[in-house]
């Protein structure tokens, strides 16, 4: 796992520099890489975003 720390903070860094912002929303997908190497190395898989239906009410 360290190894994929490592990549995450060389990829936010990169982020910063090119961007300019460190903001959530653009090292969102780096978080999101680290998630899914941590996942994928327990045999899981992460869903970025699932849609809900929203219930009507009469």
């Amino acid at each position: 796992m360290s190894h994929s720390i490592h990549l995450y903070y060389t990829e936010v860094e990169k982020l910063k520099d090119y961007g300019g912002t460190k903001k959530e929303t653009a090292i969102r997908n780096a978080f999101y890489n680290l998630l899914n190497d941590y996942a994928r190395q327990r045999g899981l898989m992460m869903v970025a975003e699932i849609s809900r239906k929203k219930r009507t009410r009469y």
